[in-house]
């Protein structure tokens, strides 16, 4: 499982503070980047997250994703980029992916949200969001590609 949850330091973090992205649009081959700065050395914690739509029934029990979209975190400075899940090019199984970095140094941090494989886009009813925890000093700036 993903362990247990801390509901109070989810809710009001000490020393750092949580934006919330809901709505994210989403479509095959389109990246949403959302920049955002820290402030100083803390952890960086990014959730993106989907309601899928029921795909395929499969025999052999084998997970399918119907939409398949990517999270990834790059520090703008360094160039140093973080796949959702570890799974470098984008994890193909689970609706569910993060990045933790245990320091992130104050630096500029691009988040993108990239559509794999959309069958059904957020114009079609998909739901998707992204949870972000660390020392910001702004707020969020979208752009679309």
């Amino acid at each position: 499982g993903w362990g247990r949850i801390d509901l109070e330091e989810t809710l009001y973090p000490s020393n750092r503070s949580v934006r919330l992205v809901d709505r994210i649009p989403f479509a095959q081959g389109q990246t949403c980047a959302y920049r955002v700065a820290t402030t100083n050395v803390a952890p960086l914690n990014v959730q993106l997250v989907w309601t899928d739509y029921p795909g395929p029934e499969s025999d052999d029990e084998t997970l399918v994703l119907v939409n398949d979209l990517d999270l990834s975190v790059s520090n703008e400075t360094t160039g140093v980029v973080w796949w959702g899940n570890g799974v470098t090019g984008g994890d193909r199984t689970n609706n569910v992916e993060g990045v933790r970095i245990a320091l992130a140094p104050a630096a500029t941090y691009t988040i993108r949200v990239t559509g794999h494989a959309v069958s059904h886009d957020h114009a079609e009813g998909g739901a998707a969001a992204l949870y972000l925890r660390g020392a910001f000093r702004d707020g969020l700036v979208l752009t679309i590609r």
